[in-house]
């Protein structure tokens, strides 16, 4: 093998690792969204339960979690302020 068939190979064994790794993330996901599609998510209110739904339920990280029903961390832990303030 020459010094270009070896960078080839490397290049697409590193290319292998980036989509198995994309493949990974976007499995994570499938599931939990799979449970969640049924629900109407269109107020923050909804979004702020299922949130604590897929962290509880799917060990997702709150950052993922967030991400995966597009609502802002910030709306989230200000919320979850505002309830121990008021309790």
């Amino acid at each position: 093998m020459e010094a270009s068939d070896i960078k080839k190979m490397k290049d697409l064994e590193d290319e292998n690792r980036r989509l198995k790794q994309m493949f990974a993330d976007l499995s994570l996901e499938y599931r939990p969204l799979k449970d969640v599609i049924e629900i109407k998510a269109l107020k923050p209110a909804i979004k702020r339960g299922l949130v604590s739904y897929l962290t509880a339920q799917f060990a997702m990280s709150l950052r993922q979690a967030c991400r995966t029903l597009s609502l802002s961390r910030t709306v989230f832990v200000i919320s979850q302020i505002r309830d121990v303030m008021s309790r």
